[in-house]
């Protein structure tokens, strides 16, 4: 009877860590892949598209010849309901607005800034999506891990029932001893069905959110650069700013609401006349520019203004942070994992000389199911160390803003 917890266990493990991009079979998924696919499937980047669009056309539209559209009014006076002394007038008129000088330059240049801004704020989406495709996939690799290592603890516990119930018929051991690996065989047995469940549901979570089989290999991505990387979290607040500065100076352009400007025809007989006479001018409507207008809407551009540079400022120091702290947990994985590692070799010689000392008749089996108990314990805390660094740099990527 050999117990080796180390030998197929600790090669699945490895593999998962491993970047193996140069041995993967052709159309493997990469976690490239899996976060593309989960952000098709996401409806707010779904929609960005149209978002930008919409930009666009209020680009297209800063740069037009007006402001807004033409209007068309007419009228129609007659005293016939009341006196009838024939008096008649017709009116019609067409009118438009027009930019106020620098408006329509200040207004392409806020749209400009909401176009600039749409990029990173993408980004940002994407990122939130890649955490969540992190997150699940390394779920998923955890489980998988583990229920690999619950496989190998009930094969073992399977070679040891049969083996110690032939002994028991042959009276080389107790009953008891044979009950005792029967229920070491069973708690395996619940431990598999257990890790299977956890297994099977971070599945059906993984394809739930990205539409894809998971493969435990695409967990595996490589540690960031130490130096700084722009993170789309800093551009979408830069992306504010300007947006807000940008809108601060239509503000300030936009003293009053548009003029307007028209052709009027006109058409009338006054009382008693039998001849019409007909004219034609030019309308101009100047509205006036004031503080009760003009006040509010110069408070609320600079409260803007002042909300995005102190969000740009908080998101400087809460990116540094989320790095600092990413980074001391990559680190702390590390250091887990190589503990982890040393302490599953330790227990699994422990083991073996163990199961050794049973079958020589030194020990009880009491002690050797203690003793690979406690190995396969140790294993799984080596399998989640290891997956506990793979997820460490994971969020060491997502700390500097990085989609693979």
């Amino acid at each position: 009877m050999s117990f080796e917890p180390n030998s197929r266990v600790g090669t699945i493990v490895s593999t998962i860590l491993i970047f193996s991009a140069l041995v993967a079979p052709a159309g493997a998924q990469t976690l490239h892949d899996y976060i593309a696919s989960a952000a098709g499937r996401n409806p707010v980047l779904a929609a960005f598209q149209e978002r930008r669009d919409a930009i666009g056309a209020r680009q297209r539209a800063a740069g037009s010849f007006l402001p807004g559209a033409p209007t068309f009014a007419g009228s129609y006076v007659t005293d016939q309901a009341i006196r009838n002394r024939n008096q008649r007038e017709a009116q019609i008129g067409v009118s438009t607005p027009i930019w106020l000088p620098g408006e329509g330059t200040a207004s392409r240049r806020v749209a400009d800034a909401e176009f600039a801004r749409s990029s990173p704020q993408s980004a940002l989406l994407k990122l939130k999506v890649a955490a969540q495709v992190r997150d699940a996939l390394a779920e998923f690799a955890l489980a998988e891990a583990e229920a690999a290592v619950s496989a190998r603890r009930l094969r073992d516990a399977r070679t040891l029932e049969a083996d110690v119930g032939r002994r028991a018929q042959a009276r080389d051991a107790s009953d008891a001893d044979a009950l005792l690996a029967k229920a070491e065989r069973i708690s395996a047995d619940a431990e598999l069905h257990d890790r299977r469940s956890l297994l099977e549901q971070a599945r059906l979570e993984f394809d739930g959110l990205v539409g894809m089989a998971p493969v435990a290999k695409a967990l595996a991505e490589p540690v960031p650069p130490g130096t700084d990387v722009s993170h789309p979290r800093l551009d979408d607040a830069k992306g504010a700013v300007d947006t807000a500065r940008a809108n601060q100076a239509l503000v300030g352009v936009q003293s009053r609401d548009s003029p307007e400007i028209g052709v009027v025809a006109r058409r009338n007989r006054d009382i008693g006349g039998r001849a019409y006479d007909n004219s034609i001018g030019v309308e101009l409507r100047i509205p006036f520019a004031t503080e009760t207008r003009n006040g509010p809407r110069r408070a609320a551009a600079q409260a803007e203004l002042t909300e995005a540079s102190a969000g740009y400022a908080a998101a400087g120091r809460e990116v540094g942070t989320e790095q600092r702290k990413a980074r001391v947990g990559y680190e702390a994985a590390l250091a887990q994992r190589d503990l982890a590692r040393e302490r599953a070799k330790v227990l699994s010689q422990q083991s073996a000389l163990v199961i050794a000392g049973y079958q020589g008749g030194e020990l009880s089996l009491f002690d050797a199911i203690r003793s690979r108990t406690l190995a396969y314990e140790a294993e799984a805390a080596k399998v989640r160390a290891e997956i506990g660094v793979a997820r460490a740099v994971g969020r060491l990527n997502q700390a500097f803003g990085i989609v693979p």
